[in-house]
């Protein structure tokens, strides 16, 4: 059985995956039945083809965002995560 420290590991493996668009490992962190929702846009994901559909749309969609968390709390069930959005920002020459 995993411990909250387990889950909190998990958490991050996670996130870091994502900021470098590693989606296999993504879905190497999630079980065959995984559900996933996406609030904003009232869409559900379900199996690991279904979320590698949204972790593909997402990294799509956003190509230069990365994910900083800023708070774990783990817990067993659930772990609540608290994460900023970061985008990067293209310099420009000023002339």
């Amino acid at each position: 059985m995993l411990t909250a420290q387990d889950h909190a590991t998990v958490v991050r493996s996670y996130y870091d995956a994502l900021n470098r668009r590693e989606i296999d490992k993504n879905l190497s962190l999630v079980t065959d039945d995984v559900k996933w929702m996406n609030i904003p846009f009232n869409v559900d994901f379900s199996g690991r083809t279904g979320f590698r559909e949204y972790l593909e749309n997402w990294t799509k969609g956003m190509p230069d965002c990365k994910v900083e968390i800023v708070n774990v709390i783990a817990r067993l069930i659930p772990t609540t995560i608290r994460i900023w959005l970061v985008f990067a920002r293209k310099r420009r020459a000023i002339r």
